[in-house]
């Protein structure tokens, strides 16, 4: 019973850390285009979207910097060696803009 109980508290964990990352609701794949403030994460940029999602950000854009609101357009990685977001977003397009 010990090895059920380790099991359904590892999948429930697993479903909090989904719902945390955005779940469903975010893209998982294709082209994307987002708004948002640039931080440094742990391995790469990250963005925080004006919608609250956050992503992981590669590239070679002088335009990714940290403290920097863009609009950033790419696509979704299929792998990453980010560690943070709901994925991360390899940017072809970066643009500072300004938000109200």
């Amino acid at each position: 019973m010990k090895y059920r109980i380790e099991t359904l508290s590892l999948a429930a964990g697993l479903l909090s850390l989904t719902a945390a990352c955005g779940g469903s609701e975010a893209p998982t794949s294709g082209p994307v285009t987002v708004e948002g403030y640039l931080t440094q994460g742990t391995e790469c940029a990250i963005i925080q979207t004006t919608t609250g999602a956050t992503y992981s950000v590669t590239g070679n854009d002088p335009a990714i910097r940290s403290g920097t609101t863009v609009r950033l357009s790419g696509r979704l990685a299929e792998m990453s060696f980010c560690q943070q977001g709901s994925g991360t977003i390899s940017a072809t397009s970066v643009t500072p803009i300004e938000l109200p």
